[in-house]
């Protein structure tokens, strides 16, 4: 897929710690395609996730999720879109289980995500 700054959908988000005032731990980010060279269509990605209360470092968790998720879809050639969002979370779980592993701090820590891909 083609990355551009032009969207063929208008998109907002808003994230916000709750009343508790406790740390915010949701995450996302919407991204903006092409199909391709040969195929044209516009698509946008939204992905957003929240680490899992409860949990150490629910906010690394999400974090990585979201970066790893996106990195997955903008490698794609969005030709299979269940497939290749399989594959990115797949990559998002394994990031985040890898890292939790290696910092005792943030042993155990999760997420939790949603997935939006509008192709026209």
């Amino acid at each position: 897929m083609i990355r551009t700054t032009l969207a063929h959908l208008h998109v907002a988000a808003l994230s916000h710690a709750g009343m508790s005032g406790k740390k915010n731990e949701d995450r996302y980010a919407i991204s903006s395609y092409l199909l391709g060279n040969d195929d044209p269509r516009p698509a946008v990605f939204a992905v957003v996730a929240d680490g899992i209360g409860g949990h150490r470092a629910g906010e690394v968790a999400a974090e990585l999720a979201v970066n790893y998720i996106t990195k997955g879809i903008s490698e794609s050639t969005g030709r299979k879109p269940v497939k290749s969002l399989e594959n990115a979370i797949q990559l998002a779980s394994q990031a985040i289980a890898s890292h939790s592993a290696g910092n005792d701090n943030e042993t155990g820590m999760g997420a939790t995500c949603a997935c939006a891909w509008v192709i026209e």
